[in-house]
C-alpha cells in the first residue's frame, strides 16, 4: 500500500533529507524507507553526498584549508568527497608530512601552506663516537672478540616454534 503524501510531507523531506537521511526521515514521519528515497529523488532533494560536498568546499576555501578531521561526517564519505572534488578540479591537495594532508580551494592557500624545506638533513643516530657506517675498521690491542654459543636448531610449524 502506497503513503499518501501530505505537502508537510514533503517539505520535510526537502528541509532535512541531506542530513538526516531516508532511514531518519523514514522513522519521524512513519513511512517506509523506500517510499522516502523515491519521493527524495521526484523532488530532487539534496542528498547527504551533495551536504558533504557542499562542506568540504566551504571550509576548504578558508585560508587554514579543510582536514578529514575538521568534518563531523563519515570518514568514508568525506575522503570520497575529497577525491570526487580533486577529480573535478575544485580542489587542491597539500600533503603537508607523512600522514597529513590538506585540501584548499584557492592555489594562493595552498602555495603558502606547503612545507619548505630548510636544506637541514636529519641523520638518524645510529653513529657511535663519530664513526661512521663507512669508516675503515681499526684493531688495537684492546679489542674484544665475542664470540657467541651456537644457536639451537629450531623447526618450525604452523603454530608455534618447536626447540629441540
Amino acid at each position: 500500500m502506497s503513503h499518501k503524501w501530505t505537502e508537510s510531507d514533503e517539505s520535510y523531506v526537502m528541509k532535512h533529507y541531506a542530513l538526516a537521511g531516508a532511514e531518519q526521515c523514514a522513522r519521524i514521519l512513519g513511512i517506509p524507507i523506500g517510499a522516502v528515497k523515491k519521493k527524495a529523488q521526484k523532488l530532487k532533494a539534496a542528498s547527504r553526498t551533495v551536504h558533504v560536498d557542499a562542506d568540504v568546499l566551504k571550509l576548504a576555501s578558508r585560508p587554514q584549508g579543510v582536514r578529514g578531521v575538521d568534518l563531523p561526517c563519515n570518514k568514508t564519505n568525506v575522503s570520497r568527497s575529497f577525491k570526487r572534488l580533486m577529480e573535478e578540479g575544485k580542489l587542491i591537495r597539500v600533503q603537508i608530512r607523512h600522514k597529513e594532508v590538506i585540501y584548499f580551494v584557492h592555489k594562493k592557500d595552498a602555495d603558502a601552506a606547503k612545507p619548505v624545506s630548510s636544506g637541514v638533513t636529519i641523520r638518524s643516530h645510529h653513529r657511535v663516537n663519530g664513526w661512521g657506517r663507512d669508516d675503515p675498521m681499526t684493531i688495537t690491542a684492546n679489542t674484544k672478540y665475542t664470540i657467541a654459543p651456537r644457536p639451537v636448531p629450531c623447526t618450525r610449524t604452523n603454530t608455534y616454534l618447536q626447540v629441540g
